[in-house]
């Protein structure tokens, strides 16, 4: 009795096995179906607009009766002729294959031989999107319209976009329909393999495509910010095949005396920041992100949703309109910060070390000098310090240094602590006393006098009244090399603005030049073009011509 159940029970699985290949198979059949029907669309629906609708569009541009330009032609329609070849050849084969199908059948093998063709899809998706701007020009025009509504008014709701698209519709669906027919088939079948291996080309070539839609989207885009620039010097290689654009968009920057709204652009290796005026851009500075660093800041009564980019040449604080677009904008340039310091680590496996510039202090942080703690004044004029950052008078800021990470040209006006401090690492010979050793100098002869009079009382007041003039004398004599230097540094200022209107007004006329040299070259086209028209005009009064006689 055990021995029969036993074999009852194989016979059992044996035949529920049976039932689930059978299953499978009848499945597997439906999408080899569907592969074929599918395919007999997607060629009738290539030959119409190869040799119906790009025909007839081709034969018209050489008449009076164009609709579209010879030269726009191949852009719309790029390489669909050579892609109507691979896929009749496809549909061919598919017929003949299809034929004789049993469950043996091998249709991997198929795909295998056909898939490395289909790399030409990519020329077609890539110039995709060029072929939509292209488009989208001519279906502004009701001549372009009417034709189009004319030729597909028996396509029932297609029309030229919904043919164009299908090129790059087709792989994804190729790349479907393999993965449903690997499911449909059991692993032992004899053209599992193959399917597999095709299935794993197909996968490949679809991801081809994608990077170069996505190349050629990125491409766009980086001419388009290009282009919404005025003309800067810094964006002279701007364009770079390497450059690739993150993201976008306005941030609020702490300035030294107010809070200025500013165009943030994020590249892969570059940080942009622009002040916007209508289409265009003004750049104020180009940060390469391999000096960079971003700082968190916490929410504060003053501030709230802020962080501080740290770079070699400017560093300065910025916030944003919420928490969840600070955090976006803090993840998505420390990402790039980090792929490049990957990228730039040394043999060690050590990181380069980054001088940054310091972030200024703001001008209604403080009413006084942060190192003598004397009040601003309309003489006594608030300055920073180039290497620190804060805020300072004249008098504690007097020494200038050469720092080539803030300004390769010409030196900085930097206070005297730093200057003491970088003078000493330098190993620089004795300076001059500042102003403010120089009080403590004074200060000290001061308690020695005081000193000596003790001894001498009857020479006391003496003393004292010439310590007093001459003090009167040092006060009035710091006074006016005070002056000295506001003037001068109001000089240096004038010039500053001088020099930057030159080069505007440079700037200006080389765009009045470029824009004088486009009309001429507009013009001459539309001398060509009208010339043109003349000579075909001509040729077809000779044709009549000849054709009379």
């Amino acid at each position: 009795m055990q021995i029969k159940g036993a074999i009852f029970i194989i016979r059992k699985t044996k035949l529920l096995g049976d039932t689930q290949q059978q299953e499978q198979n009848k499945h597997r059949d439906k999408v080899v179906e569907e592969i074929l029907s599918s395919e007999r669309v997607y060629v009738e629906n290539l030959r119409i607009l190869v040799e119906e609708i790009e025909a007839e569009l081709t034969l018209l541009a050489d008449t009076n009766q164009a609709i579209i330009s010879k030269d726009h032609i191949p852009i719309i329609f790029s390489n669909i002729n050579d892609i109507l070849i691979i896929n009749t050849e496809l549909l061919d084969r598919l017929e003949e294959l299809t034929k004789n199908w049993n469950e043996n059948s091998n249709i991997g093998d198929f795909f295998n031989k056909l898939i490395p063709y289909l790399k030409l899809y990519s020329s077609y998706v890539k110039n995709h999107e060029r072929s939509n701007n292209i488009l989208r020009y001519y279906q502004k025009k009701d001549s372009f319209n009417k034709w189009i509504s004319s030729k597909f008014t028996r396509y029932k709701e297609q029309n030229l976009n919904s043919f164009l698209i299908m090129p790059v519709q087709r792989l994804p669906r190729y790349e479907l329909l393999l993965k449903e027919l690997i499911q449909s088939t059991y692993k032992n079948h004899p053209d599992y393999e193959s399917l597999q291996q095709a299935y794993n080309k197909i996968t490949e070539v679809n991801r081809l495509c994608n990077d170069t839609i996505n190349q050629e989207k990125n491409r766009e885009k980086l001419v388009s910010i290009f282009n919404s620039f005025s003309k800067h010097k810094e964006l002279k290689d701007f364009l770079s095949p390497d450059r690739k654009f993150i993201c976008e968009g306005p941030m609020m920057k702490v300035s030294r005396k107010k809070h200025l709204k500013r165009f943030f652009f994020l590249f892969n290796d570059i940080f942009l920041y622009a002040t916007p005026s209508g289409n265009q851009y003004t750049l104020h500075r180009k940060m390469n992100l391999s000096e960079t660093r971003i700082e968190n800041l916490k929410d504060s009564n003053g501030l709230k949703n802020a962080f501080v980019i740290k770079n070699l040449r400017k560093s300065f604080t910025v916030f944003t309109d919420s928490a969840e677009t600070k955090e976006l904008w803090i993840k998505n340039i420390s990402n790039q910060i980090e792929k490049i310091k990957k990228s730039q680590k040394n043999e060690n496996g050590d990181e380069n070390q980054i001088i940054e510039a310091p972030v200024w202090i703001p001008d209604s942080q403080t009413k006084g000098c942060m190192i003598c703690k004397k009040t601003f004044t309309t003489f006594k004029r608030k300055h920073h310090c180039r290497n620190c950052g804060l805020v300072v008078c004249g008098s504690c800021s007097s020494k200038r240094l050469m720092m080539k990470h803030i300004d390769p040209k010409k030196p900085v006006r930097i206070c005297d602590i730093c200057y003491g401090k970088l003078n000493a690492k330098t190993d620089s010979p004795k300076q001059e006393n500042s102003p403010k050793q120089e009080k403590s100098k004074r200060i000290l002869e001061k308690e020695s006098l005081s000193v000596i009079s003790k001894v001498s009382k009857g020479d006391k007041q003496e003393k004292h009244k010439n310590q007093n003039e001459k003090q009167k004398e040092q006060e009035n004599q710091e006074k006016q090399e005070n002056q000295i230097k506001e003037k001068q540094e109001n000089q240096e200022q004038n010039q500053e603005k001088q020099e930057n209107q030159i080069k505007e007004n440079q700037e200006n006329q080389e765009n009045q030049e470029y824009q004088i040299q486009e009309i001429q070259e507009n013009q001459e086209n539309q001398e060509n073009q009208e010339n043109q028209i003349e000579e075909n005009q001509e040729n077809q009064i000779e044709e009549k011509q000849e054709n009379s006689n």
